[in-house]
Parts: structure tokens; C-alpha cells; sequence
């Protein structure tokens, strides 16, 4: 850590957006900018505090450059063994609560609508520190987060009134057709061979009532709910 305040700044502003994007910090934990705790690699904080500074303290110039990196872009994916200090793949991360609620609302809605105070009640359950406004939420990728998530009356609410469902209802000739656009809606994503003879054949069985089901199991599977 330098002694000149306006350098500390940087590194701390730099160091926390890479660690929001990567999963951890230059420094890690990033609120330890002591002389205690050394960077994972000093080239690396020197390059972003060089592109903080040269960006003159703008977010988006820094999320722009953090995110055209090789680290940035890795897959979690790994074919051996590898030291995850040193960015070598991709975290998988649990969504924060309001990732989570603006995802779930860009699946049914097909725009964000995160109300903070919704998202503070929904999440409260699950974490014993206080609710602050003005942070995010990082959520526990276990038994509370499944239960919140599974039995939440609210989502049932938002599933049964999404307009993204009651336009797939209308666009979809055929079963696996509305197979394959439900997938893109909730994962971006086609279904694979096996996911739709599955979902196709459980709409089948249902029909249109069945679609808020297949709803709601997409939205709890891990893909959904991590950064991966």
C-alpha cells in the first residue's frame, strides 16, 4: 500500500471492480490494503490503477477494460489443476440478492424492475448481518437460499403474471418450439437433446398449466441462480 492518498484511492476503486467482475480481488480480502496483505501480482494493480488514472476515475472506462481481458473471459471450466489466486479460470459466484431479483425480472418481464426494499425483504431471511441500502447482498448458495427461493409466494406471483410467459404461450407452434424459447428466455441458452424430450414431454402432459412449473424449475437450477 502507498502512503499518497489519491494512489490508495485508486488501487482501492480498482481493486474492488476487478473483484466484483472476477470474484476476488488483486488484494484479497479487498477492504485489506495494509501492508500485511500483499497484491497477487503488483504488475497487475499497477496496470489498473494506470487505467483508472488514465480513465480519470470513470466506472465505465475500467469495467470496459476489465472486461476485455483474458481473465475476465475465461470459462470456470479448467483442464487440470490450477491456482485460483492467480485469475487462471472463472469463479462460479452465487448471484448478490439484487443480481438475483433483476435476473428473475429480465426472465419474466423482459426488463429489470428491482425495488430495493423488495429485495431487502425477499433476502433478509437469509443472511444475520444488517441490511445496508447502499450495498449489495451476497447470498449463501445453500439450504436458506433453495427454500427462500423455492417457496416465495412473490415469485409465484411474478411467474403467474409474466408477460414473457403469456407471449410463449401465444408464439409457440408446437411443444418443443416453446421448449426451446422458454430456455432462451430464462438461460439464454437452447435446450439440450435430453432437456427436450423432458420439458416437451412434461408440457405435454400439462399443457399451458404447466409452463409456470417448467418456469420455476429453470429459475432454481444453479445456472440461473450463479455467475458461472
Amino acid at each position: 500500500m502507498t502512503g499518497d492518498p489519491e494512489e490508495h484511492l485508486q488501487q482501492a476503486l480498482s481493486n474492488r471492480v476487478w473483484s466484483w467482475l472476477i470474484g476476488r480481488g488483486v488484494f484479497d480480502p479487498v477492504d485489506d490494503l495494509s501492508h500485511r496483505n500483499r497484491p497477487v501480482s503488483k504488475s497487475l494493480m499497477e496496470t489498473l490503477i494506470r487505467v483508472t488514472d488514465e480513465g480519470k476515475g470513470s466506472l465505465k472506462a475500467l469495467v470496459r477494460s476489465i472486461c476485455s481481458t483474458e481473465a475476465y473471459q475465461r470459462t470456470s471450466a479448467s483442464a487440470g489443476k490450477c491456482d485460483r489466486r492467480h485469475f487462471c479460470r472463472a469463479e462460479i459466484l452465487p448471484l448478490t440478492g439484487e443480481q438475483l431479483i433483476n435476473s428473475v425480472q429480465v426472465a419474466l418481464r423482459g426488463v429489470p424492475g428491482l425495488d430495493l426494499e423488495e429485495a431487502q425483504e425477499l433476502t433478509a431471511a437469509l443472511t444475520m448481518r444488517p441490511q445496508v441500502g447502499c450495498e449489495v447482498r451476497p447470498l449463501p448458495c445453500g439450504t436458506l437460499h433453495a427454500l427462500m427461493f423455492r417457496n416465495s409466494e412473490r415469485l409465484w406471483g411474478w411467474i403467474r403474471e409474466s408477460s414473457i410467459l403469456r407471449d410463449l404461450r401465444k408464439g409457440a407452434p408446437s411443444d418443443g418450439e416453446l421448449v426451446d424459447r422458454l430456455f432462451l428466455a430464462m438461460l439464454s441458452r437452447t435446450p439440450s437433446p435430453t432437456e427436450l424430450v423432458r420439458f416437451s414431454a412434461f408440457l405435454h402432459d400439462r399443457g399451458n398449466n404447466g409452463l409456470c412449473d417448467a418456469c420455476w424449475t429453470l429459475l432454481n437450477t444453479a445456472e440461473f441462480m450463479t455467475r458461472h
